[in-house]
């Protein structure tokens, strides 16, 4: 399934794809300001496809984006949900409309995997704009139901 628009392809990740998206996770990471064994990024990439869907945004051939999506059911109501796991937009391309058609393709197969809703989970350590990247979701007709919160130990 790729869907063309402008310059930018949407497809879905393969194995084929694990360094360069390593590569370009290490740039989020780095955003972020940690550092992060590259070799656990490779290990945590092939869960991902393991277990849900890595969307990919690509540009004269190279991957520019991601978006990580996998299926949970809650034991409070045992629907499935579209949960976004990980999101990510090289610099030099944000802001050009590649996280609405990345949503977009996170919704469609969500609900072709009868999810009945998608949540994401933004976290001080993944969104370097927080507060903004939330209003930007309630744009989209997102509502905040719940919070994050942690500790270090």
């Amino acid at each position: 399934m790729n869907i063309i628009e402008k310059k930018e392809v949407f497809g879905i990740a393969s194995k084929d794809d694990a360094v360069e998206i390593a590569s370009l996770a290490s740039t989020w990471v780095e955003e972020m300001g940690h550092n992060v064994d590259p070799l656990k990024i490779l290990k945590e990439f092939e869960h991902y496809l393991n277990i849900g869907r890595v969307f990919t945004a690509k540009s004269e051939g190279k991957i520019v984006g991601m978006f990580i999506a996998t299926i949970k059911t809650p034991i409070w109501n045992g629907h499935q949900v579209g949960n976004e796991e990980c999101v990510f937009i090289d610099p030099s391309y944000r802001g050009k409309g590649l996280i609405v058609k990345f949503i977009k393709l996170f919704e469609e197969w969500s609900k072709y995997m009868g999810c009945t809703e998608v949540t994401f989970n933004p976290s001080i350590y993944g969104a370097p704009k927080l507060e903004s990247f939330c209003k930007f979701l309630g744009r989209l007709g997102y509502s905040v139901t719940a919070h994050e919160l942690t500790r270090e130990i």
